[in-house]
Order: structure tokens, then C-alpha cells, then sequence
């Protein structure tokens, strides 16, 4: 029962953050597009360096 339990809340953490990353990734790339900055944030690799740009581009 304990072993089930655990790869039950292994499975959810690892769909939680794949979930919560793409979800990121979405919201950024259709701010990237209405802002017309999707050349410049292909460039950046991890959707917290594209946050960052995208919140700099904003200041």
C-alpha cells in the first residue's frame, strides 16, 4: 500500500510539473506573439528566461 501511494504522488508531481511547464510555455509564446516577439524569444532556451525577457520588454 505504502510503495502505491508513493509512485501515486511521484506520478502526480512529474505531470504537475511537465503540466504547469507547458502551460507556461503557452502563455508566454501568445504573449511573445501579440507583443511580435517570437524571433527574439526563440533565441532563450527555458521559459523562465523568456518570462524574464518578456517582463524586461515590458519596463
Amino acid at each position: 500500500m505504502l510503495c502505491a501511494g508513493t509512485n501515486g504522488a511521484l506520478w502526480r508531481e512529474m505531470w504537475n510539473d511537465w503540466f504547469y511547464s507547458d502551460v507556461i510555455e503557452y502563455g508566454l509564446l501568445r504573449l511573445a506573439k501579440r507583443e511580435e516577439m517570437l524571433d527574439e524569444l526563440s533565441e532563450l532556451e527555458h521559459p523562465l528566461d523568456k518570462l524574464n525577457y518578456l517582463l524586461m520588454k515590458q519596463m
